[in-house]
């Protein structure tokens, strides 16, 4: 047999191996397509059937607070959370202010001290202190007893006004200590004027008194002439009252005056005064044009003769005259302090 024969029957061998084996490879796939597209529900029926299934979990219903309780008031440690305790305080907490002294605050300037009426005395202060010098008109401040200093120091007030100087108090909130008073008194003077006292008296010289008690008695110096002592008030000279007591008529008629009476009953009930000159003895006493004298020392007065006899029978009686006058509808009392002889 010679090579090429041999070539020949190789070629055809390979050749139905090939063609066998590719009819077997689509004969295969053929049938296997068939299988899935006639029994899809079967195989996956199949497939389903042979799936385990767990048995089924029982459940309970839990209050919220329980919950609460067991997840959100633990941590992740499953402790309780701490308790937190809170400091006791006894008693209402109470801050101390700071004390402020009142000479860091002002000075005292002048002082009037009127020991016959203590509406009467006042005390000049400049403040040294930058806020309450803002709040006073040139820095300056005129304080009678119980004024107290502005804000914010409007705790401190004027307890006393005497004649060595001012006593100012301190108002303390509820737990705090008392604070003892503060005394301020003018600067000195090298010129040796001194600031006196004035009494019922007159001008008194200064005595060595108590802070808290009345003090001793200095020999009076009355003045000759009437002063002015405040709103209304007339400390009465010697002169003065000398000419009241001996020539009261004459004072009264150097002043034109007339009954006066009341204007709905046509009841006499006052003197009034028409005319006031200039410069007399009863200008200088306060008296005005228009002024209605309708009581001496609470008596009713409606005529010139009634008041000069009450005067009269009542000198030695009373030290102070309190003189109820009535002027375009409004009254005042004019106050008068006799000295004593």
């Amino acid at each position: 047999m010679n090579l090429s024969l041999i070539q020949n029957v190789a070629w055809l061998g390979s050749a139905a191996l090939a063609g066998y084996l590719g009819w077997y490879l689509f004969d295969f796939k053929q049938h296997q397509f068939e299988r899935l597209s006639v029994q899809p529900n079967s195989i996956f029926e199949a497939a389903l059937t042979n799936v385990v299934r767990p048995d089924p979990i029982d459940t309970a219903d839990f209050d919220f607070p329980i919950v609460e309780l067991l997840y959100h008031q633990m941590n992740w440690t499953g402790k309780p959370k701490p308790k937190v305790v809170e400091a006791a305080v006894e008693g209402p907490v109470t801050v101390e202010r700071p004390k402020i002294s009142v000479a860091s605050l002002l000075d005292v300037l002048f002082i009037r001290s009127a020991n016959f009426d203590s509406a009467q005395s006042l005390a000049l202060v400049s403040y040294t202190d930058q806020g309450l010098k803002r709040k006073a008109k040139d820095g300056m401040a005129q304080l009678n007893i119980g004024d107290h200093l502005p804000e914010p120091h409007q705790a401190i007030f004027v307890k006393k006004i005497l004649g060595k100087g001012v006593l100012f108090g301190f108002e303390v909130a509820e737990g705090e200590d008392p604070r003892e008073p503060e005394l301020l008194s003018t600067p000195e003077l090298d010129s040796g004027i001194v600031i006196v006292e004035a009494g019922p008296d007159g001008a008194l010289a200064p005595t060595v008194e108590s802070l808290f008690g009345p003090g001793l008695n200095a020999p009076a110096y009355n003045p000759l002439e009437t002063i002015q002592t405040g709103p209304d008030r007339f400390l009465v000279g010697t002169d003065d009252a000398k000419q009241f007591r001996d020539n009261f008529a004459s004072i009264i008629a150097n002043t034109d005056h007339r009954q006066h009476r009341d204007p709905n009953t046509r009841q006499p009930d006052g003197i009034e005064l028409t005319k006031v000159p200039g410069g007399s003895i009863a200008a200088k006493h306060g008296a005005k044009e228009g002024d209605i004298i309708k009581s001496v020392n609470g008596h009713a007065v409606t005529t010139t003769q009634e008041a000069i006899k009450y005067a009269q029978n009542n000198a030695e009686k009373y030290s102070t005259w309190e003189i109820l006058v009535e002027n375009q509808g409004v009254e005042r009392t004019v106050y008068y302090e006799v000295p004593e002889e």
